[in-house]
Order: structure tokens, then C-alpha cells, then sequence
């Protein structure tokens, strides 16, 4: 993605892709790793190979958390892409569509790093051909996998074959979507979610004697 990272934002990818065996710690990333584990007791092993299935990162302001969030959101999107045909590889039917979530109190914050995540994607040339330019708004982008444009193409050459005045077919629209939604939003249970990503965690609703689909029990 060509960012320049701080030894924080190094240390938690190579930790939660397990990156540390081939490559290991600078001189930077060794220093954090002792001050972590000298004031705070926390040693991070960075000799494990046991798959990280939950990231909880814990960090002030302005440290680099919503550059993390969402690198991690855009590299989810390019291993599903990488697959050519993801809902075949997770036995899912066929373009089921699969979403890159990011959940915060707010409707504005969510927006914030939805857009950060946007703003790489149509950076990177790799997602040029595959970003769905019809399902791009404030909160949701919509890409395609190969699988999604061989069919497109099979589309485009029924239709250039059809008779002028005949109807034609629509394209499909992309079955892997980016989105950015606030913790109010009750209608995105039950989606296919490959990376669920919860913005500021620690700051939800409380819950309390009357749970809301809006506590942090809830979600």
C-alpha cells in the first residue's frame, strides 16, 4: 500500500498476519517490543504460528488505529479477490455476497474510516479493474471478483449479439462490498461477513437494564 508505518502499526500486522519469521524485528520494533513487555508486562510472541481470529488493539489518540483498520480492511478485499471465485473456496452459493464490515457509534465516524479504506482501494493499481463503479456511495463500494467479470463478459458478448431494439441484459454487480454502517443499523445481521471490524469499541452503550440492539452486548 505504500504507507510508511510507525513500529506500532508494524508490530500489531506482523503480529496478527504472522509476519515476525520473515521479518523480524528492527532495531525500532525491538525497542517497542521491550517497553511493552518492561512497563506494561506484555511480551508478544513473535515466534508463534497460532492463526489471530480476534484483534483488539488498544491505543490513545492519533496512534495510528485507523491506519491499521484499515489496511487490514483493504488487504481482506485483495486475498478475496486473490481466490478468483471466494464463495466457491468457503463452499458459500453461487456471488453470495460477502462484506467487509466496519461498525461505529456513529453514522460520521464510520464514514471516516469508510472513506480512508475507499481512498486506498482507488490508489492501489491492482483494484482498478475490479472496483464496481455503480455500487460506490458515502457508505458502501462494491468490487468485483474474477469469477464476478468472466460472467460479465459472457453477458457483454450475449448482448452484442442481440438484435438492435432487443432487450438486453444488466450486468451483475460486484459479490464482495465494503461498507461502513453505525451500531443502530439492526439490518446487517445475518450478512456473510468475512472481516467485522468495530470502530472505538470501548465507548458503545453500556448495557444496561433494558438492552438495546445498540449495547456493546448486543454486539
Amino acid at each position: 500500500m505504500n504507507e510508511a508505518l510507525f513500529p506500532f502499526q508494524r508490530v500489531v500486522i506482523k503480529t496478527f498476519y504472522r509476519l515476525w519469521p520473515k521479518y523480524p524485528p528492527d532495531p525500532e520494533e525491538e525497542a517497542f517490543l521491550n517497553l511493552e513487555q518492561k512497563k506494561w508486562d506484555i511480551t508478544i510472541d513473535v515466534d508463534s504460528s497460532v492463526p489471530i481470529q480476534n484483534l483488539i488493539i488498544v491505543a490513545g489518540r492519533r496512534a495510528g488505529k485507523t491506519e491499521i483498520i484499515s489496511g487490514i480492511a483493504v488487504y481482506s478485499l485483495y486475498r478475496l479477490i486473490c481466490l478468483g471465485n471466494p464463495q466457491s473456496h468457503y463452499g458459500m452459493s453461487d456471488r453470495h455476497p460477502i462484506h467487509i464490515m466496519h461498525v461505529a457509534c456513529k453514522a460520521e465516524q464510520a464514514g471516516n474510516i469508510f472513506e480512508r479504506t475507499k481512498d486506498k482501494i482507488f490508489r492501489m493499481p491492482f483494484f482498478k479493474d475490479f472496483i464496481d463503479h455503480e455500487r460506490n456511495n458515502s457508505s458502501e463500494l462494491g468490487l468485483f471478483t474474477p469469477y464476478d467479470r468472466e460472467l460479465n463478459e459472457e453477458i457483454d458478448r450475449r448482448n452484442s449479439s442481440r438484435r438492435d431494439g432487443e432487450p438486453k441484459e444488466p450486468p451483475l454487480s460486484g459479490s464482495l462490498i465494503l461498507e461502513s454502517v453505525p451500531s443502530v443499523a439492526a439490518t446487517n445481521r445475518g450478512k456473510a461477513i468475512q472481516c467485522l471490524i468495530f470502530s472505538e469499541f470501548a465507548h458503545m452503550p453500556r448495557s444496561g437494564t433494558q438492552e438495546t440492539q445498540q449495547t456493546d452486548h448486543a454486539l
